[in-house]
């Protein structure tokens, strides 16, 4: 992308000039930036924010992919179904427009999928490395973007889809040891990072930042009406894919009939593994997308934490279709063929519609 909007512009700017650089909404990223930007400026002598920024963001585009790839390949033991589940993650709208668009999201995103990997294996079997990797993910994530504190919905409902007394310990640590990191962070940005008389009075000021200097249209009740539903349903459907989302009603009632078909699939077909992540996809979406609902549902950009969720659901439809067509191999190349037909085809779109006008427009840096 080559589109570089106001928030854009305020992110390189501050990455270059070193000001400003921890935003108690997204504490790591202006600085994570000016890490990258200070390395390639004293190693190779390239003085460029934009691309220190594009290569930041590829970098954890990247990382989430891997995720996603290691979830079907390695947790539900099948690399089809990783393959075709990175297939549908990096054709997305969201990936292709902001992996190279100096935004914040695709660095909290990937970190909420790596947190994935730790969390689905230490619930089935406890080990602390895994343990300390979903917490310094997550808490890396809530640095990266501070709404990714509402993972912790996604992460009680996977603790509970099989449910012990074990499981709800190890998702209490987690959470703990997650929110101690981030609250450490928060804590030394404040102390040493700031400007302490921008943000109020007190520290909690820092953090609540946005509840008290936000958008005046932000948290509105009257959201939870018509028109809020279909301003989230439209805003997070473009995530996904830009068709979708510009046919209204139909393509919002098709996506919702696809969502609970992938819920039946997944329970009728799928073992253990996979009824986890459908479980745990159910809590991501409605967690996510109710704070959004709430919040901000018309904002385009947010559409990828709530489609994060949906990833995942697809990702356990595809694993329990093609474990319980195991030795119909008819039946599985017909289902490789229209899912693979499709994913490309919504690639095709959304690089189309969306990605190519951004990168050969610069948006308001023109």
């Amino acid at each position: 992308a080559q589109e570089l909007t106001g928030d854009s512009l305020a992110h390189l700017t501050a990455a270059r000039d070193g000001i400003s650089l921890f935003h108690p909404h997204h504490l790591l990223f202006n600085y994570s930036i000016r890490l990258v930007y200070l390395t390639l400026l004293y190693t190779v002598g390239v003085d460029n924010v934009l691309l220190a920024a594009q290569i930041h963001n590829l970098a954890f585009a990247a990382l989430g992919l891997f995720a996603v790839y290691w979830l079907g390949a390695i947790w539900l033991r099948s690399t089809t179904t990783g393959a075709i589940a990175c297939l549908g993650a990096g054709g997305s709208t969201f990936v292709l427009v902001f992996a190279t668009q100096p935004e914040v999201y695709i660095p909290s995103a990937a970190l909420l999928f790596l947190a994935t990997t730790g969390a689905v294996t230490v619930f089935e079997k406890f080990s602390p490395r895994r343990v300390l990797l979903c917490a310094a993910s997550w808490a890396l994530a809530m640095c990266f973007h501070q709404v990714a504190v509402l993972y912790l919905v996604p992460l009680v409902a996977l603790a509970c889809s099989r449910w012990t007394r074990q499981r709800l310990a190890v998702a209490v640590l987690i959470t703990v040891l997650a929110g101690l990191c981030t609250t450490t962070a928060y804590l030394l940005a404040y102390q040493f990072g700031v400007n302490k008389s921008w943000y109020g009075n007190g520290f909690s000021d820092f953090v609540f930042y946005y509840l008290r200097y936000g958008d005046p249209t932000w948290g509105e009740i009257g959201n939870f009406g018509a028109s809020g539903f279909g301003s989230l349903f439209g805003s997070h459907l473009w995530g996904l894919s830009s068709v979708l989302s510009g046919v209204g009603v139909a393509g919002y009632t098709v996506v919702g009939v696809i969502i609970s078909g992938l819920v039946g699939v997944v329970l009728m077909g799928g073992r253990a593994r996979h009824r986890d992540l459908a479980v745990m996809s159910v809590g991501w979406i409605c967690g996510f997308a109710a704070f959004f609902l709430w919040w901000f549902p018309e904002e385009i950009e947010f559409g990828i934490f709530a489609d994060q969720g949906v990833l995942i659901l697809f990702m356990a439809a595809v694993g329990a279709i093609f474990l319980t067509a195991r030795r119909l191999r008819g039946l599985r190349i017909a289902v490789l063929t229209v899912v693979t037909t499709g994913l490309i085809a919504n690639l095709g779109f959304n690089i189309f519609l969306e990605a190519r006008p951004r990168h050969v427009s610069k948006g308001k840096a023109a």
